[in-house]
């Protein structure tokens, strides 16, 4: 369920079509103020939605010019072990394992002899 209002959502979205248009007319990024100016309203709402819409990004957002990535696509999770670290600890484990069972193949050899 999308947290903010439609009306919130549409004003976000003449901010960011009046930005665009103005950084393609002229060339340059473009400020608070200007597109204060051109949307006809205080510097303080425009900065306001801004705020409000940048606090509440959803993970699933699309980034990216071609919007086929998500947000959360960019995250990584610290907490788990990287493929390339698994596949490490498991190639280390069975070679541990290995070097055992010859251990004691050459332990029982030698108890024979």
């Amino acid at each position: 369920m999308d947290p903010l209002s439609r009306s919130l959502r549409s004003k976000d979205k003449k901010i960011r079509e009046i930005r665009s248009g103005l950084e393609q007319k002229l060339g340059r990024a473009i400020s608070d103020e200007e597109v204060a100016k051109e949307m006809k309203t205080s510097i303080k709402k425009v900065k306001q939605i801004r705020g409000i819409i940048t606090k509440t990004t959803s993970l699933e957002a699309p980034v990216g010019k071609d919007g086929t990535s998500q947000f959360v696509d960019f995250l990584t999770d610290d907490s788990h072990a990287s493929t390339s670290e698994e596949v490490s600890q498991a190639l280390r484990e069975e070679r541990i394992e290995h070097d055992r069972k010859r251990i004691r193949r050459t332990a029982i050899k030698s108890k024979k002899n």
